[in-house]
């Protein structure tokens, strides 16, 4: 436990001199320097644990109620903490060199203190041993990254999205606190390796479900995702999509064995949920034009394909299917590994290039792809992996996870066999639309002509800004060429969560994937020779392209992103609902002087889930706290009937009979 203390220790100092330093340049290099180190000390800790399978355990008192600095690293834990370290520590990196371009002069130490907090405080929800240090440092997590998403305060979106994140988080909030409530009442503590269930369990459940399910962006909880994304930095964005939201997960990895063995309606509902995650974000991804949206929503997606892991996982826990669960769990860890290199080098990747054209649009971008080569060429491979092309590591993960629900139809009947049918036809769909949606994003924001003056002007990313992203990209190549070693290194961390779980062929089932990499790359170098050879050899004739006899082609003739997605997105209009508008003014040529009308259509996909279900919620709620607050007298006896009433409502909460699945 010594170098994870070491991790915590300067990430604290990090941040504390950060934020009492007031000369630029040293807060940058206290707080980049804080997170390099720490991020160093908390990937040995994290290697040592996943290397011997051990479980290593410290406590010591704690002056608050309860609580004790209790501390547990095991295999589990480990794998949530590695890419706690690795993207948290390059994503600092990044981090300085964007803010010197996004405000000059301004400074940063409060921004490097929050970040350094963040990566502590996830790093303690991992490894805490006790429900109340837990809480603590979930809570920590949320404060600190909502102090990074409105760090752009002065805008009225950020602001907005900001606010909307903290009442989704505060909400996920009080469904743990009662979560944990309810588990040290029935086994009288707070130590988590010592609970061994609850009652009653549906309850329990469902509260780990809201609870977890909220910072995991799983659907129909994931309505904060899509706006606070885009108001953060992206180097917030790309810590908090490929970071952040896996605490989500590892709630649930770590709780939901707790709570016994699953009841079939558990997997049931995590498929469900996983299913629309899946296909709804996809979906929504391909309607929107602002580029960090459309990661957003492709964390949506990822979230869901995970979750329907979970679902499977549980499923073959249920149904004894030893070998169902290894699958599916191993495909869960392994997933929320690689969505975390692919998704955090897009979300810095792109957020350069939004910088460097000063617009997150993707039709003020394009042209990148040329003047860009490092940049660029990180994003296209990013753009692949993220889509599950083959011989990528993100695939090596969803073949996993195909697997697990190929073995499903062979083995399950009845309810669980349609289930799975399911799962596994909206999977395929997934898959499908995915590819579209990267190759537009890539398409429209890399290639072609550039659409804006500030795509065609824009500079490139310094080092500090390609070094992390060039790391990333490497990443996920050498994760893809050895699939099953991660795999295996997986396992330990399996077993905790499923102990019944086969494991053991699980590495055998993902290692031919290996052999995808060096035949592409073969593949690559002999068409490339190939063209090479042969090209020179060919006539070469330039001339401007076939444009119909127009002669004068400018970059408005361009597809747009709304025109190259619209076969699609027509075909999902009962799902996405897309609603468009024309705005037109009449100008007046200088020459002729003849009036002349310049149109615009703008389209939007609003959130379904926020707009017909949470915003008519609250807003009845509001409605209800107004009429309550326009009858209520201020008495000293009304207020003590209220508090009674509630301490006894919230005592037979806790005293229930206990009660089955």
């Amino acid at each position: 436990m010594t170098a994870f203390f070491v991790a915590i220790g300067c990430w604290l100092v990090g941040a504390s001199t950060a934020c009492a330093l007031r000369r630029r340049e040293i807060a940058w290099v206290a707080g980049v320097g804080g997170a390099l180190a720490g991020g160093m000390a908390a990937g040995l800790a994290a290697t040592r644990a996943l290397v011997s399978s051990a479980t290593v355990t410290w406590a010591a008192p704690w002056n608050i109620p309860a609580g004790t600095l209790g501390f547990r690293l095991d295999p589990l834990a480990a794998v949530f903490l590695l890419p706690i370290a690795i993207v948290g520590a390059l994503c600092a990196v990044y981090g300085v060199a964007y803010l010197r371009r996004h405000a000059p002069g301004a400074p940063i130490g409060g921004s490097l203190a929050a970040y350094n907090l963040l990566l502590a405080s996830m790093a303690v929800v991992v490894t805490a041993n006790n429900l109340v240090l837990f809480l603590v440092a979930w809570e920590l997590m949320t404060l600190s990254s909502w102090a990074l998403v409105v760090s752009d305060h002065p805008l009225a979106a950020v602001r907005a999205a900001g606010r909307q994140y903290l009442i989704a988080g505060h909400l996920a909030t009080a469904a743990l606190f009662l979560l944990t409530i309810l588990l040290a009442a029935d086994n009288s503590t707070f130590a988590i390796d010592a609970l061994a269930g609850g009652n009653p369990r549906s309850l329990l459940f469902l509260l780990a479900v809201v609870g977890f399910g909220t910072k995991a962006g799983i659907v129909p909880m994931h309505v904060w995702l899509p706006d606070a994304h885009p108001a953060a930095p992206s180097y917030v964005s790309a810590l908090m999509s490929a970071v952040m939201i896996t605490m989500g997960f590892y709630g649930l990895a770590r709780f939901l064995p707790i709570l016994g063995t699953p009841a079939l309606w558990w997997a049931y509902l995590f498929m469900a949920l996983g299913a629309a995650g899946a296909v709804g974000g996809v979906i929504f991804a391909i309607a929107q034009r602002d580029v960090k949206r459309v990661l957003a929503y492709s964390t949506v997606e990822h979230a869901g394909l995970a979750t329907l892991g979970v679902g499977l996982g549980l499923l073959g826990t249920a149904l004894n299917q030893p070998l169902l669960a290894g699958l599916a769990w191993t495909a869960v860890l392994f997933h929320l590994w690689n969505h975390a290199l692919a998704k955090a080098l897009l979300f810095l990747g792109f957020g350069a290039v939004a910088q460097g054209a000063h617009s997150r649009s993707l039709d003020a971008l394009g042209g990148m792809l040329a003047r860009w080569r490092t940049v660029g060429a990180t994003l296209v491979l990013g753009s692949a992996t993220i889509a599950s092309l083959p011989g990528l590591n993100v695939f090596a993960s969803e073949w996993l996870l195909l697997r697990g629900l190929l073995l499903g139809v062979l083995s399950l009947k009845g309810a669980a066999l349609v289930a799975v049918l399911a799962a596994l036809s909206l999977m395929a769909l997934t898959g499908g639309v995915a590819v579209a949606c990267f190759t537009r994003l890539v398409g429209i924001g890399l290639l072609g002509a550039p659409r804006t003056r500030g795509a065609a002007t824009a500079l490139e990313p310094n080092w500090a800004m390609r070094a992390p992203m060039v790391v990333l990209c490497a990443g996920c190549l050498g994760v893809a060429a050895m699939p099953g070693h991660v795999a295996g290194a997986l396992a330990p961390a399996v077993m905790v969560i499923a102990p019944g779980a086969e494991v053991a062929g699980v590495r055998g089932i993902v290692q031919p994937l290996a052999v995808l990499v060096p035949l592409l790359a073969t593949l690559t170098a002999l068409m490339l020779l190939a063209r090479a050879l042969f090209g020179r050899a060919a006539p070469r004739r330039r001339s401007v392209t076939w444009a119909c006899g127009y002669a004068r082609v400018g970059p408005t003739m361009q597809y747009t992103s709304t025109s190259f997605s619209e076969p699609l997105t027509r075909l999902m209009q009962p799902l996405l609902r897309m609603t468009g508008r024309y705005e037109a003014d009449l100008i007046r040529l200088r020459v002729a002087r003849w009036p002349d009308e310049r149109v615009a259509w703008t389209s939007e996909a609003p959130d379904r889930v926020l707009v017909g279900l949470y915003e008519p919620l609250f807003l009845g709620v509001g409605r209800v706290g107004a009429w309550a607050r326009r009858r209520s007298v201020a008495h000293t006896t009304t207020s003590l009937l209220y508090i009674v009433v509630t301490v006894l409502a919230l005592l037979g909460l806790l005293f229930l009979p206990s009660v089955g699945p």
